[in-house]
């Protein structure tokens, strides 16, 4: 069961998307974040070689799909099943001037000739919003041609970020199914695919604390974003540390994503 809804994501998405999208070499601290997901991407996705097809699974919005096109010179596609998220999506590629294709359909039912025909498959936040998170991280493997890679990225639910999450706004918290990066790796192993990494990624993101779907400009909500951009600059305090070069721990409580990157057996037949 999908814990979220197409309803739950419009909701989100009143605004037009930010078509600035990600430039791993822009400096700055603000930039940490996405910089630690370049390192991951380039050693799994970016090694797959220009021309390399590469699918986002809940792609509404997405400002990383100008980016593997940009920085890796790969075919980028996208789906997801909300019809203003995939609007979004086509005017961040059109600003961003990269030619991809966006496709609107549920990943449990897309369409035959993206199945099994992508080299790699991203997710950002996706599979926790479902029950079944071995069925969910299975739709997005059947995308994979065999040996395709799939990388799977999910906020720290179980960890700060998520208790904090339930305090100011628990009906986020409550779409989330909470899942460590074990968790992860076990249900990729469960749906069949062969691990190549799995982890934690950045040392705290309290910045994926958020307000949606609350009441803007009540005194609630002014002292609970306040609150919130506290916070946020204890993980800007280990970013900036790690920008120059001091080892932070990845601690599970504390970090702010959890990942992992598996690959469909090669002998599998789409």
């Amino acid at each position: 069961m999908d814990k979220a809804g197409v309803e739950f994501w419009d909701a989100r998405w009143t605004s037009g998307a930010d078509a600035s999208g990600v430039d791993p070499t822009r400096p700055g601290v603000w930039n940490h974040v996405n910089r630690t997901f370049h390192h991951l991407f380039a050693r799994h996705v970016g090694v797959l070689g220009a021309g390399a097809s590469v699918m986002e699974v809940g792609c509404a919005r997405s400002f990383w799909l100008p980016y593997f096109a940009r920085q890796f010179g790969m075919t980028v596609r996208g789906i997801d099943y909300s019809p203003l998220g995939c609007e979004q999506s086509r005017d961040v590629l059109a600003a961003a001037g990269v030619a991809g294709e966006i496709i609107l359909a549920d990943m449990f039912d897309p369409p035959a000739e993206v199945l099994g025909a992508q080299d790699a498959v991203i997710s950002f936040g996706v599979v926790e919003h479902f029950d079944d998170t071995v069925a969910a991280v299975a739709a997005c493997g059947n995308l994979l041609r065999p040996g395709g890679t799939v990388v799977t990225v999910t906020p720290n639910m179980p960890g700060v970020s998520g208790r904090v999450m339930r305090l100011v706004n628990r009906a986020a918290y409550d779409v989330h199914v909470l899942l460590t990066a074990r968790d992860l790796a076990d249900a990729h192993r469960d749906a069949g695919l062969e691990i190549v990494d799995s982890g934690y990624l950045v040392s705290s993101n309290l910045g994926i604390v958020n307000l949606a779907g609350l009441t803007r400009g009540t005194r609630s909500w002014q002292a609970r974003r306040i609150a919130i951009a506290l916070m946020l600059r204890l993980s800007v305090a280990g970013w900036w540390l790690e920008g120059r070069g001091v080892r932070v721990p990845l601690r599970p409580f504390a970090a702010g994503y959890c990942y992992c990157v598996a690959r469909r057996p090669a002998d599998v037949t789409p």
